[in-house]
C-alpha cells in the first residue's frame, strides 16, 4: 500500500512538474509574442506616420503643380479654380477661408483657424515662389480661434 501511494505521489509529482514547465513556457511564449507585438505596433506607428507625411507632400504638389500650370495671373474660369482648388489643398484642415480675391498675381485671403501663424508657415512652404505675409493683424475670436487675412505675392514684386 505504501509502495502505491509512493508511486502515485512520484506520477503527481511528475505530472505537476510537466503542467507547471508547459505553463512556464506558454508564459515566456507569450512575453515574447508581446514585446514582438509592441516593437510591430512601433513600426506600423512609424509607418502610418511616414505615409501620412507623403500624402501631405503629395497634395502640396498637387497644388504647386496646379498653381504653376494655371498661375493667379490667368484670367479663365478654369485657371481660377484651379488656383482655388490648389489654395484650398494647401489650407490646413483646422482652418477656412471666409473671402478670397484673386487680382491679377496677387492673392489675398480672409479667414479663420486655432492657429493663423501656422497657417502662414504653411501656405509659405507650399509657395515658396510667393511673398506670404499677414496683411492686417492677427485677431483672437476666443474659443480657440484667430481670424487672419493672408497676402500671397509673386516674389519680385512689392508688398
Amino acid at each position: 500500500r505504501q509502495q502505491k501511494q509512493r508511486v502515485y505521489r512520484l506520477w503527481l509529482i511528475a505530472c505537476l512538474g510537466i503542467v507547471g514547465g508547459l505553463w512556464l513556457s506558454s508564459t515566456l511564449y507569450l512575453n515574447r509574442l508581446q514585446d514582438r507585438l509592441e516593437e510591430v505596433r512601433s513600426y506600423e506607428h512609424q509607418l502610418r506616420a511616414q505615409a501620412t507625411e507623403r500624402a501631405e507632400d503629395r497634395r502640396r504638389v498637387t497644388a504647386l503643380q496646379t498653381l504653376a500650370e494655371s498661375g493667379t495671373h490667368a484670367q479663365t474660369v478654369g485657371a481660377r479654380l484651379n488656383t482655388l482648388q490648389g489654395l484650398s489643398d494647401a489650407t490646413p484642415k483646422k482652418a477656412w477661408w471666409e473671402d478670397i480675391s484673386l487680382s491679377g498675381k496677387d492673392i489675398l485671403i480672409s479667414g479663420t483657424a486655432d492657429n493663423a501663424a501656422r497657417v502662414l508657415q504653411i501656405m509659405s512652404r507650399a509657395y515658396p515662389e510667393y511673398d506670404v505675409r499677414f496683411a492686417e493683424p492677427i485677431v483672437d475670436r476666443g474659443n480657440n480661434q484667430q481670424s487672419f487675412v493672408l497676402e500671397l505675392q509673386l516674389k519680385g514684386r512689392e508688398l
